[in-house]
């Protein structure tokens, strides 16, 4: 990454030497909170360790969208059980997935999944997981982001090229 880049993939203002790291961990201990006191209160205060359906119910009632109710017909019984101790391990494991870098590739790829289907099984929560997936990008380090931003450039380009550019 070139000198004086950073998130907003722009050249650093010529007067600060250094960019400010609290923005950027308020936003990573949104999601983190955000991740820990769900599983928290699914643990403490519902049901979802004494009975490993719940999940089976919560997609059966008023969030209930298409998919949801094709996993309810396909899925067998036993699977709920361990998608629920999944979301639940996933969420009360939020701030070691996140907060150790080590960890991170795994938390995406578990938080990826686990958003998706809560976005396609509950009516509605699709809008609350594409934000909560907007987070993940402040726990990228500027190597990838870079990385991305020039692949997208790169494919912009062609697609400009290919379309937009044709004379014919």
């Amino acid at each position: 990454v070139p000198n004086g880049y950073y998130w907003t993939m722009g050249k650093k203002n010529v007067h600060d030497q250094y960019q400010p790291a609290w923005p950027v961990r308020i936003l990573q201990l949104t999601l983190i909170i955000c991740y820990f006191s769900a599983g928290w209160s699914k643990a403490i205060y519902g049901e979802w360790l004494k009975d490993g359906y719940v999940l089976w119910s919560q997609i059966q009632g008023t969030y209930l969208t298409d998919f949801g109710a094709w996993m309810v017909r396909v899925f067998p019984l036993w699977s709920w059980p361990v998608m629920q101790c999944s979301a639940l391990v996933f969420e009360l494991m939020s701030p070691l997935n996140f907060g150790i870098k080590s960890f991170r590739k795994v938390a995406f790829w578990w938080g990826l999944g686990f958003q998706l289907i809560v976005a396609f099984t509950m009516h509605q929560l699709i809008y609350f997981s594409l934000v909560v997936l907007s987070f993940y990008v402040v726990f990228m380090d500027e190597k990838f982001l870079r990385r991305v931003h020039d692949r997208v450039a790169e494919n912009w380009q062609n697609v400009r090229q290919r379309f937009l550019l044709r004379k014919e």
